[in-house]
């Protein structure tokens, strides 16, 4: 990576130091921004159309207008990577709402610009016969707000879920609900969470409690092609001692074996076949579509 760092930033390639945003941007004041993040392998993106329907989905939920950079996104990235001397890296683009007078609702004749930037941050070069991370976690209470299914900034409660977990000395945080049928598992502080719980592979649905990873989607797609029955409803809390497996998924995890949670170990406390058996068949995915 080159010395001094080089940022995308409304239309120019600039240092980060050279990067700044108005006092007044609405996504510094009320978190009015979402972002989106990608991963490149030997300068290949992985799954870019999904990832740019997500962003324009997000943008849409927390009121931002659609930004010309999404028609070029794969392009600006892989000029970013250039001039970063990267290959592999994730990619981060953010757009705020732009900068306007304080207030918490724009005024009627205000139309700010929106600000874009992106960031580019290395990553190992894909070793496919690596095996899955394994973390210990905790469970806490999900504090975020309703739309989850928008990737918005607004990340202070998984933050500060987060920075509770690792200061207990866990990787991360299991994050539960309140539902009709109780507490409920709804994903994790860093990825998103499934369960190989009697006899299928489990995750919480798709809906505006989580955000519908694209990892997720691919694995559950990976595991139909197993054979692996697939059921998308929220686990309960109380079941997590049943789960013989729990594994998280995400554009940076990949697939994580969760072989702990809340000082109990999941199944023998140790990686398990379905997690190794989906993580491979990701890898292998990723090599294929991102195959020059």
């Amino acid at each position: 990576m080159s010395a001094a760092p080089i940022v995308y930033h409304n239309g120019k390639f600039v240092t980060q130091a050279e990067a700044t945003l108005p006092l007044e941007d609405r996504g510094v004041l009320f978190g009015q921004s979402a972002y989106e993040v990608v991963r490149f392998y030997d300068g290949q993106a992985f799954a870019l159309t999904e990832h740019l329907e997500r962003f324009e989905h997000s943008l849409s939920v927390v009121g931002i207008p659609r930004v010309n950079e999404l028609d070029e996104l794969g392009a600006l990235s892989t000029q970013l990577l250039e001039r970063n001397q990267l290959a592999n890296a994730t990619v981060y683009w953010h757009v705020t709402r732009g900068a306007a007078p304080r207030s918490l609702a724009l005024a009627a004749a205000a139309s700010p610009t929106p600000n874009v930037f992106a960031m580019a941050y290395p990553q190992p070069k894909l070793d496919p016969m690596v095996s899955p991370a394994s973390m210990r976690m905790m469970t806490i209470e999900d504090l975020r707000w309703g739309r989850c299914d928008a990737k918005s900034t607004m990340l202070l409660p998984a933050v500060l879920a987060r920075e509770e977990a690792e200061a207990n000395g866990f990787a991360g945080a299991i994050l539960w609900r309140h539902d009709k049928a109780g507490r409920v598992v709804t994903e994790s502080t860093q990825a998103n969470v499934l369960f190989w719980l009697d006899d299928a592979l489990r995750s919480h649905p798709r809906n505006e409690h989580i955000l519908a990873g694209v990892s997720l989607t691919l694995l559950l797609e990976l595991a139909k092609r197993r054979g692996l029955p697939v059921v998308e409803q929220a686990v309960a809390v109380s079941d997590l001692p049943r789960a013989a497996e729990i594994m998280l998924s995400g554009t940076s995890t990949h697939v994580a074996a969760v072989v702990e949670v809340d000082g109990r170990a999941v199944g023998n406390g140790t990686v398990g076949p379905i997690t190794e058996a989906l993580h491979a068949d990701l890898l292998g995915e990723i090599r294929r579509r991102c195959a020059h």
